[in-house]
């Protein structure tokens, strides 16, 4: 049988892991992937389609690259969030201090040139690191006083021409996640989430036209991937006891539109359309030691929009920027101190360079927004008075029409 105690960590539990996600794209999934797009907020990444990144982006755009070409990218980030507390029916304590972790983001992706109208390819993408980490005593320490996870997921699929100006993919995603959380329980004994983790499974499918040179558009659909999300709660001797848990957690569907057109030689132009389908996780079923219950999420759909610039400086060097906006998932009255994002801002540039025929590398910087935040709980009333992640990513991505010849076997 569930009691009362088990019930707020697993709620709580539930809108976190909701965030950490599976590092997707825009409303409450993440978007950055540590591809060049963080340099336009994520603004046309499903048409850009320029290098191995569209094996993560858009699958389809496999078929523009010529020869084999593998992706690789490292975005560290780090968050400036500050809790500004306005009063408490339960709880004392401050308002957490500097509450963002570290949060390295890593990307790689590879292309491989099976026929002229035909690519395989994979995908990989990742994120680690402790999301929040506020001060032990402070006001919403019953819900959440460290937060630290990892995910990875993998894409592998086939991407067909089937016209000259029609692509089409097909992936399979699969995804890992893994989740370690802490909170003060009553007594302020310390109670830990531990080793929370599953594998998901989904599927991709993507189209990229390009009605002529110049002007390309891409959509994007993903599956939902359920995750059976198990693990541990741990609470101190003489403080309670420790339980299993079991979640149900449905990562929804997504779709994503994207167009890119070059507007003269030096400058293109990149939009983004993005839904997201979060309402699917009004509520969801938990068991604890075997007791099941269902518990009231309340998520709404969430929409993206965006756009960017491209300016090429020379044949060699290309400059961007970018600006994106993902509406709310959560009304202030379901929002908690675990899940503190509301709508979000992106503002995103850096500078690519084309070293060598088969050498491109990139490096971009992203601020993110995540809103003011209203909190409006039993323990914890506020809002958040900063609500920011930063990221700077580098990138390289490497092209070969022959591995043997690359590698001194000589031509294959």
């Amino acid at each position: 049988m569930m009691n009362r105690k088990s019930f707020g960590v697993v709620t709580s539990l539930t809108l976190v892991f909701a965030f950490a996600g599976a590092a997707q794209a825009g409303g409450l999934y993440l978007e950055e992937f540590a591809t060049n797009s963080m340099g336009t907020a994520g603004a046309g990444s499903q048409a850009y389609a320029a290098d191995a990144a569209t094996t993560i982006e858009n699958p389809a755009g496999m078929t523009r690259l010529e020869g084999h070409q593998i992706f690789a990218g490292f975005a560290p980030g780090g968050g400036n969030i500050k809790f500004d507390k306005t009063g408490s029916a339960v709880n004392d304590g401050g308002n957490g201090g500097t509450q963002g972790g570290f949060i390295p983001m890593l990307g790689a992706g590879y292309s491989h040139k099976l026929h002229d109208r035909i690519r395989l390819g994979i995908g990989v993408f990742s994120v680690s690191g402790a999301a929040l980490d506020p001060e032990d005593s402070w006001a919403g320490r019953n819900e959440v006083t460290k937060i630290s996870l990892f995910t990875l997921a993998t894409n592998p699929g086939v991407a067909i021409k089937v016209t000259d100006w029609l692509s089409v993919a097909g992936n399979w995603k699969i995804v890992y996640a893994k989740l370690d959380w802490d909170l003060r329980g009553p007594g302020e004994g310390k109670i830990s989430i531990d080793d929370a983790d599953d594998v998901g499974y989904g599927g991709m499918a993507s189209i990229l036209l390009e009605p002529r040179e110049g002007l390309r558009f891409g959509l994007l659909y993903e599956s939902e991937v359920d995750l059976d999300l198990s693990g541990d709660i741990d609470v101190p001797p003489g403080g309670g006891t420790t339980a299993t848990f079991d979640l149900e957690l449905p990562l929804p569907q997504a779709v994503r539109f994207s167009a890119y057109w070059d507007a003269t030689e030096k400058i293109a132009l990149l939009f983004s359309l993005g839904w997201e389908d979060w309402s699917t996780l009004d509520t969801t079923g938990v068991s604890v030691n075997g007791g099941a219950t269902t518990v009231p999420l309340a998520f709404d759909d969430t929409w993206r929009i965006g756009g960017g610039i491209h300016y090429h400086l020379t044949s060699e060097w290309m400059l961007q920027t970018g600006y994106s906006y993902d509406s709310s998932a959560l009304k202030n009255k379901n929002r908690t101190v675990a899940l503190p994002i509301d709508e979000q801002h992106r503002l995103g540039f850096g500078a690519v360079h084309q070293y060598s025929e088969s050498l491109k590398v990139g490096l971009n910087f992203e601020w993110v927004n995540l809103g003011r935040g209203k909190v409006r709980t039993p323990n914890v009333r506020g809002s958040y008075e900063r609500n920011d992640l930063f990221f700077v990513g580098i990138t390289m991505n490497w092209r070969t029409d022959s591995w043997r010849e690359t590698f001194g076997g000589g031509a294959s």
